[in-house]
């Protein structure tokens, strides 16, 4: 009797190990769902809010040409008396769209197209 127990226990423990093995490596196999909160968008779908002056530098945009499209845009507050707008990081100019004269491609059109027509 002492043999059939010992039996039964180790048959029963084996099943038990093989049935959390195979469940372990069902759940393993199985690729992660992706679930996302209410409320919160694709990445493609994201959108900036707050003043062009807070954004990261992006593609195409020159260091240098941002810095002189950042003191063009307090030189137009000035002019039009103008005050910054305060930010979480400190204060930035009103006028936003020189932000565009930062990208070296259309700076560099801007200039052809504007010694073309000076010159021609």
């Amino acid at each position: 009797q002492g043999e059939t127990t010992t039996s039964t226990t180790t048959t029963s423990t084996t099943t038990n190990l093989l049935s959390i093995a195979s469940a372990a490596a069902a759940t393993a196999a199985a690729p992660p769902k992706l679930q996302f909160a209410t409320g919160v968008s694709a990445l493609s779908e994201a959108s900036f809010l707050g003043s062009e002056w807070e954004r990261p530098v992006r593609g195409g945009e020159a260091e240098i040409l941002l810095q002189l499209a950042y003191w063009l845009a307090c030189l137009i507050d000035w002019v039009l008396n103008r005050q910054p707008n305060c930010v979480a990081y400190g204060q930035v100019p009103q006028t936003e769209w020189p932000r565009m004269l930062a990208n070296w491609k259309f700076s560099l059109s801007s200039l052809a197209a504007l010694l073309l027509a000076a010159f021609w």
